[in-house]
């Protein structure tokens, strides 16, 4: 009260005599407040209040490391003094949201990304009109304004809240800093587009028109599954008990990345592609297998998914038939589950059916398969450019062992139609090989040898590629010899990461157009 009284007259310039303070009945300090939330909340301090009983100490705070010691230190002081308990055994630190060029998002500088501009997508005078309705100095307002025009020309795009809240889980590797670019959300809306285009090309094999398997074992056990189905269901297995650790240790940029790699790249780049003759196929056996497999592992999928892109899994989990014994137990009742969200987690510690998905042999002998189309593709990528990038070329691919050959020969149509190829040879190591041929090492028992002669003219292509190579070089090095020290200390963060992306895209097309000269060089002098 005496300093008040003393502040009170320095700023009024009147005597202590002339005044009256009253001090407000309806104050409490923010953090000494926030540090009663944990139990204050939850009926305290009559600690037989149900809600205490039931739901204190918690288990996991989540918050930022800027406020650990303003307010979970407060927090955890507080419990224990005033409840004897800790309220929580975890603590969560999430990254600081900061702009792609490392900046932290504030109202001073501009920079600010409304998540709600993210979600529903919006113009760029919209964005233009919210900096203008800001509080700027108009010199910031000048620099934000040509920023926001340069980095969002125009506006961006609807990407929906899945997409921004699997990004910003995606970005977690980073550390303590989240350098959020708003092209990769982009990137993760188009993620889950596949997700629907996924399942649209399931109900068009019949998705909808099954009665699904009423248990893995069940599909194990009664369906002609092949090789493909069993490899797709072993890997399932191995992304389910990959999640559920990753979950465990709170690394939900490995849980984001492992459904994003299995769905994208193994489930809907290789096995949708290699169960479409089966699909479209008039053998009941085989096409009822890969359907009923593409059903497991779509609603499996969407469970894994859930707890990261909660809306489209929910939507798309409603559209599937259910199974006849997927229940829930609601007083002592079986009913039909309602929501994706009680439905069980897929883990193989918890489930028997899903652990016996695991098929390592299955495993082995795709990747060996995968390996090999990779190693095409990344011939056809390198050599096949210009008027040859829509060419057909033979392949023929040297294997170490009889086995392998089998396995490649008697998956050659699959892999024909996935590289596009007009046809696959497989011979043993040693066997005499025609010119003019490119070549890749597959797997330590695979190298695939892709025939150019014919296709390309090689002499006719070196000038080009040269002077692909020239331009390149040049502009590379004359970025190089611009970004001097003294340059470097006055450019700007955003120039520089701009200029630093820059250089890596000269490095990796320069690493490239060696690599074709030199393989051309070669083949026009055989």
């Amino acid at each position: 009260m005496e300093e008040a009284v003393k502040l009170a007259c320095e700023k009024k310039g009147l005597p202590a005599e002339s005044m009256s303070l009253s001090q407000d009945p309806d104050v409490l300090d923010t953090w000494f407040s926030s540090g009663l939330f944990p139990f204050s909340t939850m009926g305290w301090p009559n600690e037989e209040a149900l809600d205490f009983q039931a739901f204190f100490p918690g288990s996991l705070l989540e918050t930022g490391h800027d406020i650990l010691f303003f307010w979970v230190a407060r927090m955890v002081m507080m419990s224990q003094t005033l409840t004897d308990k800790l309220p929580f055994k975890d603590v969560y630190l999430h990254a600081m949201v900061r702009d792609k060029y490392g900046k932290k998002m504030s109202k001073s500088s501009g920079n600010v990304i409304d998540p709600l501009f993210v979600i529903q997508g919006t113009t760029l005078d919209n964005m233009l009109d919210t900096l203008r309705s800001g509080l700027l100095p108009a010199k910031e307002l000048e620099r934000a304004t040509k920023a926001t025009k340069k980095e969002y020309p125009s506006g961006i795009p609807r990407c929906g809240a899945d997409a921004l809240r699997f990004g910003l889980l995606a970005y977690t590797s980073q550390g303590r800093d989240v350098n959020l670019d708003i092209n990769r959300v982009i990137g993760y809306r188009k993620f889950c587009n596949k997700l629907w285009n996924l399942h649209k090309l399931g109900l068009y094999f019949g998705l909808n028109d099954i009665v699904p398997p009423a248990s893995y074992d069940d599909l194990l056990a009664n369906y002609d599954l092949s090789e493909n189905d069993r490899w797709i269901l072993s890997r399932l297995n191995g992304v389910a008990t990959s999640v559920n650790a990753s979950f465990a240790s709170y690394a939900f940029a490995d849980v984001c990345s492992t459904c994003y790699e299995f769905l994208l790249k193994e489930f809907a780049n290789v096995y949708a592609e290699i169960a479409k003759p089966a699909l479209r196929g008039e053998a009941a056996g085989p096409k009822n297998a890969a359907i009923a497999t593409f059903y497991v592992v779509l609603e499996a999928s969407y469970r894994l998914l859930h707890p990261i892109m909660p809306f489209v899994t929910e939507e798309l989990w409603q559209r599937l038939p259910r199974c006849s014994d997927e229940s829930e137990e609601t007083k002592g009742e079986k009913v039909e589950l309602r929501t994706i969200a009680l439905a069980a987690y897929p883990d193989p510690s918890k489930d028997e059916g899903l652990a016996h998905l695991q098929n390592k042999e299955a495993e082995d002998k795709m990747q060996v398969v995968i390996s090999t189309i990779e190693a095409i593709r990344g011939l056809s990528g390198k050599y096949l450019t210009g008027k040859a990038s829509s060419a057909k070329p033979n392949v023929v691919l040297t294997c170490t062992d009889a086995m392998t050959i089998s396995l490649l020969e008697g998956m050659a149509s699959e892999i024909c139609s996935l590289v596009k190829l007009s046809s696959i040879k497989c011979v043993e190591v040693g066997a005499e090989l025609e010119k003019g041929m490119a070549s890749s090492f597959a797997t330590d028992s695979v190298t695939a040898h892709m025939m150019l002669a014919g296709t390309v003219d090689f002499r006719a292509e070196l000038p080009g590629l040269l002077k692909k190579l020239k331009k390149e070089v040049t502009g590379k090095t004359n970025l190089e010899k611009k970004r001097t020290p003294e340059y470097l200390e006055k450019a700007n963060v955003e120039i520089q990461f701009r200029e630093n992306e820059v250089l890596e895209e000269y490095g990796t097309k320069i690493s490239l157009l060696e690599e074709q000269i030199a393989m051309f060089e070669s083949l026009a002098g055989e």
